[in-house]
């Protein structure tokens, strides 16, 4: 291990020789791809700061305010994978009203089965902003509001994995996941799976596995499951 830090660190020394303007996150980025590549694992140095990663949790009740957010990604391994866009909007009494939308350099080519399930292309995301950046603007934006995410352990995972990467200051979260809503109250579906309930809704002229896209059609389905759960105290 003493000698992969070592190699790292060259690595490291002539980065900064050539690319002298670049982040330090985006220093980490490229030589942590470059580790995995080469042996196939994550390495942080023993320099990181060490900290508590960020938590989530249940809310107590199903609020009628919260933000909806999605993520695209080069994969599904929070660790060695990157985010390449963020989609949230924020719903007032089930009323969407604020936007959050962005794309994002993954410092590392989009494999091609992603770009077939996004349609995100490599020359969409070249000058975008990379995470370190990105991170801060999106969790000033969702505040301390309830989140919403459909299948929401992966995207927690990859945003908490992104944090700690990023070395921001962990948080608890709120967190409803809407696939264990629908799966509690809707039954006469084949499968649980965004795109189904875009059918479900009649809302086939949204997108599919677009951030911002499936942030619309995650929104309907809980604001559906809320007044499932409504009628069902009722009677």
């Amino acid at each position: 291990m003493e000698n992969v830090q070592a190699e790292i660190r060259a690595v490291k020394k002539q980065l900064r020789e050539l690319y002298p303007h670049m982040s330090n996150f985006e220093f980490d980025q490229i030589v942590n791809n470059f580790v995995y590549e080469k042996i196939g694992i994550n390495i942080k140095l023993p320099s990181d700061p060490i900290m508590q990663p960020s938590t989530y949790s249940k809310p107590t009740h199903l609020p009628k305010d919260f933000i909806v957010f999605d993520l695209e990604t080069t994969g599904f391994q929070a660790r060695r994978d990157q985010i390449i866009q963020i989609g949230a909007i924020r719903y007032v009494n089930f009323v969407p009203t604020v936007q959050f939308n962005t794309l994002i350099n993954p410092m590392r080519p989009i494999p091609e089965r992603i770009t077939q399930l996004t349609s995100i292309q490599n020359e969409d995301v070249w000058d975008m902003p990379t995470i370190d950046s990105v991170l801060p603007e999106f969790l000033t934006f969702v505040g301390d509001a309830t989140l919403l995410a459909h299948n929401a352990s992966f995207d927690m995972k990859f945003l908490i994995e992104k944090m700690d990467q990023c070395q921001l200051a962990p948080q608890q979260f709120h967190v409803i996941d809407t696939m264990a809503l629908a799966k509690k109250y809707i039954k006469n579906v084949p499968n649980y799976k965004l795109p189904t309930f875009k059918q479900f809704f009649n809302m086939q002229h949204v997108a599919s596995h677009e951030a911002l896209a499936d942030c619309e059609v995650t929104g309907k389905l809980y604001e559906y499951c809320y007044r499932e759960a409504l009628l069902r105290q009722q009677t």
